[in-house]
């Protein structure tokens, strides 16, 4: 279920959301220090991903979150900041019986929050520590709050080699839903190819940035994204977890007329799913690798 492949800082394992907010994709996160003075910010974003074909059934979902991220005051050389993030899933499977041997659909409407910190901690000659403990709660609406907790998080140190590139190696650990925790080397890269061009981790990925002017820019991007959800009682599954895993591969424009406000659209397919039933034992009861579906997603981020 895992992809120990990912390169990345913000990775998101077990059900986790991502474990960086975004604005830790920018240099500080790959060992540059961030800009002082960053001001609170506010993030939300939908995505609609169509109809996947699971044999005899079908599986749509429309997901909404949004965030709060913001400094905190330093502690001596410590730069400090907290983020608040949810995200929301509906879950639409049509005719799952037919597919799963006669079992209900196992959940409709989930829910993934998370609470983060974020240390940073710049030393000489361009090096700087970055750790981010996480919690989380991740789950149908109606699971159990206390058995639907996760805990995670990572530690790297980075370096700025150039004005334009800046690399970063750390570890990642997080717990899952009734399987052993994840414990895995990360690495991150900010790379500004050319003057309007920029490649970086982003997530699980990588991604590729192009301005195009006037406050545009084009991106191409994939990203490695589990979900892992803990199931209600009364699910078909009781007290069981889903895993819901895909790449998904997009290009994409942001518009940023100013730099506190930024809108994003993106178009793209999700590769590589798969989806996992899991009782609360840990045994799978069903288990499926839907073939390739679209998704289009739209993002708003606006300082505050």
């Amino acid at each position: 279920m895992l992809s120990l492949s990912a390169v990345a800082l913000a990775a998101t394992v077990g059900g986790l959301p991502t474990l960086l907010p975004a604005t830790e994709e920018n240099s500080a996160s790959a060992g540059k220090p961030a800009p002082q003075g960053r001001e609170p910010t506010f993030n939300a974003g939908l995505r609609v991903e169509f109809a996947a074909d699971l044999g005899d059934a079908s599986l749509a979902v429309t997901r909404g979150d949004i965030g709060i991220e913001s400094p905190l005051p330093p502690l001596g050389k410590w730069r400090l900041g907290v983020d608040l993030a949810s995200e929301w899933s509906w879950y639409d499977f049509d005719d799952f019986p037919a597919a799963a041997g006669g079992l209900a659909a196992p959940l409709s409407n989930a829910q993934s929050s998370l609470l983060g910190v974020s240390l940073v901690r710049p030393f000489g000659d361009g090096w700087t520590f970055v750790g981010r403990p996480v919690i989380a709660f991740s789950g149908d609406q109606e699971a159990e709050f206390a058995d639907s907790v996760l805990f995670g998080g990572f530690v790297t140190i980075g370096r700025q080699i150039t004005d334009a590139l800046s690399l970063s190696v750390g570890v990642f650990a997080a717990e899952q839903f009734e399987e052993d925790a994840v414990v895995f080397p990360i690495a991150g890269i900010q790379w500004q190819i050319y003057e309007q061009t920029r490649h970086a981790s982003r997530g699980p990925g990588l991604r590729l940035t192009r301005g195009l002017g006037e406050g545009w820019q084009g991106f191409l991007e994939g990203t490695y994204r589990p979900r892992d959800y803990r199931l209600a009682e009364n699910s078909s599954v009781p007290g069981g977890a889903l895993s819901d895993d895909s790449i998904p591969v997009s290009l994409g424009v942001e518009w940023q007329p100013r730099p506190a406000f930024q809108l994003t659209f993106q178009v793209g397919a999700l590769l590589g799913r798969s989806l996992e039933l899991r009782d609360d034992s840990g045994a799978t009861v069903f288990e499926e690798n839907p073939d390739p579906s679209a998704f289009v997603g739209f993002g708003l981020r606006i300082g505050l």
